[in-house]
């Protein structure tokens, strides 16, 4: 088969920052995931071990496509009103891209800070 439009649940997304990291998160918030320095550098470790794992296997293996139901919750991006954070996300559709595959970003449409009872923002 030439082409196919199957694609990869669960290959990358934004659990995979870390545990810790996504205990911060789960608890306080994005924001104070991205203001510690130390967890971002990580997350970036930990997201691109991940792909560099799996990615050339998917790719080999005929998959043209990488998604995930909840891939990309909102408030990992805009971790307060007004303040956009992109360079996981970036670095995500890089990484896929170079491997020859093609990222689908499923958003999850909300933030912790939009919400009234302030609900987890990575799914559990």
């Amino acid at each position: 088969m030439d082409a196919n439009h199957f694609s990869v649940i669960g290959a990358v997304h934004f659990l995979e920052i870390g545990r810790t990291a996504t205990d911060a998160v789960r608890a306080q918030g994005p924001k104070i995931f991205y203001d510690n320095a130390s967890w971002v550098d990580s997350a970036h470790s930990s997201l691109d071990e991940r792909m560099s794992q799996v990615f050339p296997n998917l790719a080999a293996g005929g998959m043209h496509y990488i998604r995930d139901v909840q891939m990309v919750p909102w408030g990992m991006i805009e971790v307060e009103p007004g303040s956009y954070k992109f360079d996981l996300l970036d670095d995500m559709i890089s990484t896929t891209q170079a491997a020859g595959l093609e990222f689908i970003a499923n958003v999850m449409p909300f933030a912790d800070w939009d919400q009234v009872s302030n609900p987890p923002v990575l799914p559990c």
